[in-house]
Protein backbone atom coordinates (compact mmCIF):
# COMPACT_ATOMS: atom_id res chain seq x y z
CA UNK A 1 0.00 0.00 0.00
CA UNK A 2 1.31 3.31 -0.93
CA UNK A 3 -0.70 6.60 -0.73
CA UNK A 4 0.42 9.99 -1.82
CA UNK A 5 0.14 12.90 1.64
CA UNK A 6 0.81 16.46 0.14
CA UNK A 7 0.30 19.34 1.81
CA UNK A 8 -3.38 19.47 3.00
CA UNK A 9 -4.81 18.37 6.29
CA UNK A 10 -5.30 14.36 6.53
CA UNK A 11 -9.45 13.70 6.53
CA UNK A 12 -8.86 9.75 6.80
CA UNK A 13 -9.38 9.83 3.14
CA UNK A 14 -6.46 8.51 1.26
CA UNK A 15 -5.80 8.37 -2.67
CA UNK A 16 -3.70 5.69 -3.99
CA UNK A 17 -1.72 7.73 -6.35
CA UNK A 18 1.66 7.02 -5.52
CA UNK A 19 4.85 6.78 -2.32
CA UNK A 20 3.64 8.45 1.06
CA UNK A 21 4.90 12.01 0.86
CA UNK A 22 5.53 13.77 4.49
CA UNK A 23 6.05 17.74 4.28
CA UNK A 24 6.70 19.10 8.08
CA UNK A 25 3.59 17.29 9.61
CA UNK A 26 3.13 18.64 12.62
CA UNK A 27 2.27 15.83 15.32
CA UNK A 28 -1.30 16.09 15.17
CA UNK A 29 -1.40 15.25 11.78
CA UNK A 30 0.87 12.45 11.81
CA UNK A 31 -1.07 10.46 14.64
CA UNK A 32 -3.96 10.97 12.21
CA UNK A 33 -1.98 9.66 8.71
CA UNK A 34 -0.53 6.78 10.88
CA UNK A 35 -4.61 6.11 12.42
CA UNK A 36 -5.22 5.88 8.86
CA UNK A 37 -2.73 3.91 7.41
CA UNK A 38 -3.02 1.57 10.24
CA UNK A 39 -6.85 0.95 9.36
CA UNK A 40 -6.48 0.78 5.82
CA UNK A 41 -3.76 -1.77 6.65
CA UNK A 42 -6.86 -3.70 8.50
CA UNK A 43 -9.07 -3.08 5.90
CA UNK A 44 -7.39 -4.49 2.98
CA UNK A 45 -6.30 -7.42 4.71
CA UNK A 46 -9.36 -8.25 6.92
CA UNK A 47 -7.96 -7.98 10.30
CA UNK A 48 -9.67 -7.54 12.88
CA UNK A 49 -9.62 -4.14 15.16
CA UNK A 50 -5.84 -3.13 16.55
CA UNK A 51 -5.55 -3.38 20.42
CA UNK A 52 -2.98 -2.58 22.63
CA UNK A 53 -0.36 0.28 22.33
CA UNK A 54 0.63 1.97 18.85
CA UNK A 55 3.66 3.74 19.37
CA UNK A 56 3.50 6.68 16.63
CA UNK A 57 6.61 6.89 14.29
CA UNK A 58 8.23 10.45 13.33
CA UNK A 59 7.76 9.54 9.65
CA UNK A 60 7.22 6.42 7.70
CA UNK A 61 8.94 4.95 4.05
CA UNK A 62 7.22 2.54 1.63
CA UNK A 63 9.67 0.94 -0.36
CA UNK A 64 9.25 -2.29 -2.27
CA UNK A 65 11.65 -4.53 -4.90
CA UNK A 66 15.28 -4.54 -3.73
CA UNK A 67 15.23 -1.44 -1.65
CA UNK A 68 13.52 -3.50 1.12
CA UNK A 69 16.53 -6.03 1.01
CA UNK A 70 18.77 -2.41 1.58
CA UNK A 71 17.25 -0.97 3.85
CA UNK A 72 17.93 -2.77 7.64
CA UNK A 73 21.50 -2.39 6.65
CA UNK A 74 22.00 0.22 4.26
CA UNK A 75 19.92 2.93 6.90
CA UNK A 76 20.07 2.13 9.86
CA UNK A 77 17.57 4.84 11.16
CA UNK A 78 14.60 2.40 9.68
CA UNK A 79 12.63 0.02 11.60
CA UNK A 80 11.67 -2.02 8.86
CA UNK A 81 8.06 -3.93 9.04
CA UNK A 82 7.21 -6.25 6.48
CA UNK A 83 3.53 -7.04 4.77
CA UNK A 84 4.31 -10.32 4.21
CA UNK A 85 0.40 -11.40 3.45
CA UNK A 86 -1.34 -11.63 0.63
CA UNK A 87 -4.95 -9.91 0.85
CA UNK A 88 -7.53 -12.31 1.43
CA UNK A 89 -9.06 -14.51 -1.49
CA UNK A 90 -6.28 -13.53 -3.95
CA UNK A 91 -5.58 -16.52 -6.58
CA UNK A 92 -2.03 -18.24 -7.07
CA UNK A 93 -1.13 -17.34 -10.76
CA UNK A 94 0.50 -20.30 -12.42
CA UNK A 95 3.31 -18.61 -14.60
CA UNK A 96 4.56 -20.03 -18.06
CA UNK A 97 7.59 -18.94 -20.18
CA UNK A 98 7.43 -19.36 -24.27
CA UNK A 99 8.53 -18.70 -27.17
CA UNK A 100 7.04 -17.35 -30.85
CA UNK A 101 6.52 -21.27 -31.50
CA UNK A 102 4.01 -21.18 -29.14
CA UNK A 103 1.64 -18.05 -30.68
CA UNK A 104 -0.78 -20.48 -31.95
CA UNK A 105 -1.55 -22.44 -28.78
CA UNK A 106 -1.64 -19.52 -26.90
CA UNK A 107 -3.92 -17.68 -29.35
CA UNK A 108 -6.88 -20.70 -28.51
CA UNK A 109 -5.58 -19.89 -24.71
CA UNK A 110 -6.26 -16.72 -25.54
CA UNK A 111 -10.39 -17.33 -26.99
CA UNK A 112 -11.00 -20.02 -24.09
CA UNK A 113 -10.36 -17.44 -21.92
CA UNK A 114 -12.30 -15.11 -23.57
CA UNK A 115 -14.93 -17.58 -24.35
CA UNK A 116 -15.39 -18.46 -20.61
CA UNK A 117 -16.25 -15.01 -19.75
CA UNK A 118 -12.49 -13.96 -18.67
CA UNK A 119 -10.68 -11.09 -19.82
CA UNK A 120 -6.75 -10.72 -20.84
CA UNK A 121 -4.28 -7.96 -20.58
CA UNK A 122 -1.07 -8.24 -23.15
CA UNK A 123 1.43 -6.20 -22.44
CA UNK A 124 3.95 -5.13 -25.04
CA UNK A 125 7.41 -3.31 -24.11
CA UNK A 126 6.64 -0.67 -26.95
CA UNK A 127 4.36 1.87 -27.89
CA UNK A 128 4.61 2.25 -31.69
CA UNK A 129 6.64 0.56 -34.35
CA UNK A 130 9.99 2.34 -33.65
CA UNK A 131 13.41 2.05 -35.11
CA UNK A 132 16.13 0.93 -32.04
CA UNK A 133 17.63 3.96 -32.16
CA UNK A 134 14.67 6.08 -30.95
CA UNK A 135 14.61 4.06 -27.62
CA UNK A 136 16.30 6.98 -25.57
CA UNK A 137 13.17 8.72 -26.58
CA UNK A 138 10.99 7.18 -24.31
CA UNK A 139 8.92 5.10 -26.73
CA UNK A 140 10.26 1.43 -25.12
CA UNK A 141 10.54 0.14 -21.96
CA UNK A 142 14.69 0.83 -21.52
CA UNK A 143 17.26 -1.96 -21.51
CA UNK A 144 17.59 -4.09 -18.73
CA UNK A 145 20.63 -5.84 -17.48
CA UNK A 146 21.62 -9.03 -19.17
CA UNK A 147 19.41 -8.02 -22.12
CA UNK A 148 19.98 -9.47 -25.83
CA UNK A 149 21.32 -5.97 -27.21
CA UNK A 150 23.39 -7.71 -29.81
CA UNK A 151 20.09 -10.02 -31.32
CA UNK A 152 17.95 -6.98 -31.21
CA UNK A 153 20.27 -4.19 -33.41
CA UNK A 154 19.98 -7.65 -35.62
CA UNK A 155 16.38 -7.42 -36.24
CA UNK A 156 16.14 -11.44 -34.46
CA UNK A 157 14.22 -9.95 -31.31
CA UNK A 158 11.17 -7.80 -32.99
CA UNK A 159 9.64 -5.77 -30.21
CA UNK A 160 5.79 -6.00 -30.37
CA UNK A 161 4.42 -2.26 -29.87
CA UNK A 162 1.13 -2.05 -28.00
CA UNK A 163 -0.61 -0.04 -30.91
CA UNK A 164 0.73 -1.99 -34.05
CA UNK A 165 -0.08 -5.14 -32.09
CA UNK A 166 -3.66 -4.79 -31.39
CA UNK A 167 -4.44 -3.56 -34.56
CA UNK A 168 -3.19 -7.12 -35.80
CA UNK A 169 -5.21 -8.91 -33.24
CA UNK A 170 -7.74 -7.21 -34.15
CA UNK A 171 -7.82 -7.40 -37.60
CA UNK A 172 -5.89 -10.57 -38.35
CA UNK A 173 -6.49 -13.04 -35.15
CA UNK A 174 -9.46 -11.81 -33.15
CA UNK A 175 -11.69 -9.90 -35.47
CA UNK A 176 -14.84 -11.23 -33.11
CA UNK A 177 -13.44 -9.86 -30.70
CA UNK A 178 -13.42 -6.19 -28.76
CA UNK A 179 -9.87 -5.00 -28.65
CA UNK A 180 -9.01 -1.66 -26.99
CA UNK A 181 -5.09 -0.07 -26.28
CA UNK A 182 -3.46 1.77 -23.86
CA UNK A 183 -0.22 3.39 -23.00
CA UNK A 184 1.03 6.16 -21.41
CA UNK A 185 1.41 8.99 -24.18
CA UNK A 186 -2.96 9.03 -24.25
CA UNK A 187 -4.43 11.96 -22.64
CA UNK A 188 -5.86 11.12 -19.08
CA UNK A 189 -9.35 11.36 -20.09
CA UNK A 190 -8.69 8.45 -22.67
CA UNK A 191 -6.84 6.34 -20.22
CA UNK A 192 -9.87 6.83 -17.88
CA UNK A 193 -12.36 5.59 -20.52
CA UNK A 194 -10.62 2.88 -21.83
CA UNK A 195 -9.64 1.60 -18.35
CA UNK A 196 -13.25 2.02 -17.17
CA UNK A 197 -14.31 -0.24 -20.58
CA UNK A 198 -11.98 -2.82 -19.66
CA UNK A 199 -13.19 -2.34 -16.19
CA UNK A 200 -17.17 -3.02 -16.84
CA UNK A 201 -15.88 -6.29 -19.36
CA UNK A 202 -16.83 -4.16 -22.66
CA UNK A 203 -13.40 -4.63 -23.61
CA UNK A 204 -12.23 -8.61 -24.25
CA UNK A 205 -8.48 -8.15 -24.50
CA UNK A 206 -6.51 -4.83 -23.59
CA UNK A 207 -3.12 -4.12 -25.10
CA UNK A 208 -0.87 -2.42 -22.92
CA UNK A 209 2.43 -1.07 -22.19
CA UNK A 210 3.48 -1.44 -18.85
CA UNK A 211 1.31 1.79 -17.57
CA UNK A 212 -1.19 -0.66 -16.28
CA UNK A 213 1.72 -1.90 -14.22
CA UNK A 214 0.21 -0.60 -10.87
CA UNK A 215 -3.41 1.00 -9.00
CA UNK A 216 -5.59 -1.42 -11.67
CA UNK A 217 -8.35 -4.39 -10.07
CA UNK A 218 -10.07 -5.85 -12.37
CA UNK A 219 -11.07 -9.29 -10.86
CA UNK A 220 -12.59 -10.78 -14.34
CA UNK A 221 -8.96 -10.62 -16.05
CA UNK A 222 -7.43 -14.18 -15.10
CA UNK A 223 -4.82 -13.86 -17.97
CA UNK A 224 -1.61 -11.49 -18.33
CA UNK A 225 0.63 -12.23 -21.49
CA UNK A 226 4.16 -10.66 -21.45
CA UNK A 227 5.28 -9.93 -24.76
CA UNK A 228 9.20 -9.25 -25.01
CA UNK A 229 9.31 -10.99 -21.58
CA UNK A 230 13.22 -10.55 -21.39
CA UNK A 231 12.49 -6.62 -21.67
CA UNK A 232 11.32 -6.45 -18.00
CA UNK A 233 12.96 -6.42 -14.69
CA UNK A 234 12.10 -9.04 -12.31
CA UNK A 235 10.01 -6.08 -10.56
CA UNK A 236 8.14 -5.18 -13.17
CA UNK A 237 7.39 -8.61 -13.84
CA UNK A 238 5.98 -8.83 -10.26
CA UNK A 239 3.81 -6.43 -10.16
CA UNK A 240 2.32 -7.02 -13.89
CA UNK A 241 1.29 -10.47 -12.78
CA UNK A 242 -0.28 -9.06 -9.65
CA UNK A 243 -2.68 -7.48 -12.21
CA UNK A 244 -4.42 -10.76 -12.56
CA UNK A 245 -5.51 -13.39 -10.10
CA UNK A 246 -7.64 -11.03 -8.30
CA UNK A 247 -10.83 -12.50 -8.25
CA UNK A 248 -12.33 -16.12 -7.69
CA UNK A 249 -11.31 -17.38 -10.83
CA UNK A 250 -8.08 -19.32 -11.54
CA UNK A 251 -5.49 -16.66 -13.50
CA UNK A 252 -2.33 -17.39 -15.44
CA UNK A 253 0.74 -15.15 -16.51
CA UNK A 254 2.49 -16.50 -19.49
CA UNK A 255 6.06 -14.67 -20.47
CA UNK A 256 6.77 -14.84 -24.38
CA UNK A 257 10.47 -14.56 -25.06
CA UNK A 258 13.20 -16.16 -27.67
CA UNK A 259 15.78 -15.01 -26.04
CA UNK A 260 18.35 -16.90 -25.12
CA UNK A 261 20.50 -14.99 -23.03
CA UNK A 262 21.49 -16.59 -19.71
CA UNK A 263 20.86 -13.99 -17.41
CA UNK A 264 17.72 -13.50 -18.97
CA UNK A 265 16.51 -16.94 -19.12
CA UNK A 266 17.68 -17.33 -14.91
CA UNK A 267 15.30 -14.11 -14.40
CA UNK A 268 12.42 -15.26 -16.13
CA UNK A 269 12.80 -18.75 -14.46
CA UNK A 270 12.95 -16.76 -11.23
CA UNK A 271 8.90 -15.94 -12.23
CA UNK A 272 8.11 -19.37 -12.66
CA UNK A 273 9.57 -20.76 -9.35
CA UNK A 274 8.27 -18.28 -6.98
CA UNK A 275 5.42 -15.42 -6.14
CA UNK A 276 6.90 -14.56 -2.93
CA UNK A 277 8.04 -11.08 -3.62
CA UNK A 278 10.55 -11.24 -1.30
CA UNK A 279 12.46 -13.52 -2.89
CA UNK A 280 11.86 -12.16 -6.20
CA UNK A 281 13.62 -9.05 -4.96
CA UNK A 282 16.30 -10.84 -3.05
CA UNK A 283 17.46 -12.03 -6.61
CA UNK A 284 16.33 -9.31 -8.22
CA UNK A 285 18.99 -7.58 -5.66
CA UNK A 286 21.39 -10.45 -6.90
CA UNK A 287 21.40 -10.12 -10.40
CA UNK A 288 21.38 -6.32 -10.44
CA UNK A 289 23.62 -5.14 -7.76
CA UNK A 290 21.92 -2.77 -5.31
CA UNK A 291 23.14 0.67 -7.58
CA UNK A 292 24.56 3.81 -5.92
CA UNK A 293 23.60 4.56 -3.23
CA UNK A 294 24.97 7.96 -3.13
CA UNK A 295 25.63 10.13 -6.14
CA UNK A 296 29.05 10.50 -7.60
CA UNK A 297 30.44 14.16 -7.59
CA UNK A 298 28.82 14.79 -11.19
CA UNK A 299 25.60 14.24 -9.63
CA UNK A 300 24.98 10.98 -11.66
CA UNK A 301 24.05 7.51 -9.66
CA UNK A 302 23.44 4.01 -11.32
CA UNK A 303 20.28 2.39 -11.06
CA UNK A 304 22.04 -1.30 -11.00
CA UNK A 305 25.66 -2.93 -10.11
CA UNK A 306 28.09 -1.59 -7.27
CA UNK A 307 28.75 -2.32 -4.31
CA UNK A 308 30.61 -6.01 -4.98
CA UNK A 309 32.07 -6.97 -1.77
CA UNK A 310 34.84 -9.20 -1.20
CA UNK A 311 33.89 -11.45 1.13
CA UNK A 312 30.07 -10.41 2.45
CA UNK A 313 27.02 -10.67 0.31
CA UNK A 314 24.36 -8.22 0.78
CA UNK A 315 21.55 -11.43 0.54
CA UNK A 316 22.95 -13.68 2.65
CA UNK A 317 25.06 -11.75 5.00
CA UNK A 318 22.22 -9.09 6.15
CA UNK A 319 22.59 -9.83 9.93
CA UNK A 320 26.33 -9.05 9.95
CA UNK A 321 25.46 -6.00 8.18
CA UNK A 322 23.00 -4.96 11.27
CA UNK A 323 25.47 -6.07 13.30
CA UNK A 324 27.49 -3.10 12.15
CA UNK A 325 24.66 -0.81 12.12
CA UNK A 326 23.85 -1.43 15.70
CA UNK A 327 28.40 -1.19 16.46
CA UNK A 328 27.96 2.26 14.76
CA UNK A 329 25.56 3.76 16.64
CA UNK A 330 27.11 2.56 19.73
CA UNK A 331 30.09 4.35 18.27
CA UNK A 332 27.94 7.43 17.38
CA UNK A 333 26.52 7.86 21.01
CA UNK A 334 29.74 8.33 22.11
CA UNK A 335 31.53 9.94 19.92
CA UNK A 336 29.32 11.28 16.63
CA UNK A 337 31.91 13.36 14.82
CA UNK A 338 34.82 10.62 15.32
CA UNK A 339 36.84 12.68 17.25
CA UNK A 340 38.68 10.97 19.66
CA UNK A 341 42.49 9.10 18.53
CA UNK A 342 40.92 5.68 18.71
CA UNK A 343 38.48 6.72 15.97
CA UNK A 344 40.49 8.17 13.69
CA UNK A 345 40.76 4.89 11.23
CA UNK A 346 37.03 4.84 11.35
CA UNK A 347 36.58 8.43 10.13
CA UNK A 348 39.48 7.72 7.61
CA UNK A 349 37.88 4.75 6.43
CA UNK A 350 34.47 6.48 5.98
CA UNK A 351 36.20 9.75 3.86
CA UNK A 352 38.24 7.15 2.04
CA UNK A 353 34.75 5.94 0.86
CA UNK A 354 32.56 9.04 0.81
CA UNK A 355 34.10 12.13 -0.19
CA UNK A 356 32.43 15.01 1.01
CA UNK A 357 30.85 17.34 -2.14
CA UNK A 358 28.62 19.83 -1.21
CA UNK A 359 27.01 18.68 -4.90
CA UNK A 360 25.53 15.38 -3.68
CA UNK A 361 23.92 13.57 -0.84
CA UNK A 362 27.19 12.77 0.54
Amino acid sequence: MAYKYDKTPITGELNEFGPVRLHKVDETRMEEFWDAVVREYHAFYGCANLTGDLTIPDSVTSVGGEAFRACPGFNGRLRVSVIDEMPPDRQKVDTFIVDEDYRDRLNAFIRKQVTEGRQVYIVCPAVDPVDQKEEDEGNVVAFDYGYDAEKISQGTLPLKSAVEFAAELQENVFPDLNIGFIHGKLKGAEKESIMRSFADNELNILVSTTVIEVGVNVPNATLMIVENAERFGLSQLHQLRGRVGRGKHKSYCILVSDSKNAVSLERLNVMKATSNGYKIAEKDLELRGPGDFFPSQSGEARQHGGYKFKVASMIDDMSVMTNAVEAAHSVIEVDSALELPEHKPMLDAVMHVFEVNEQTFN
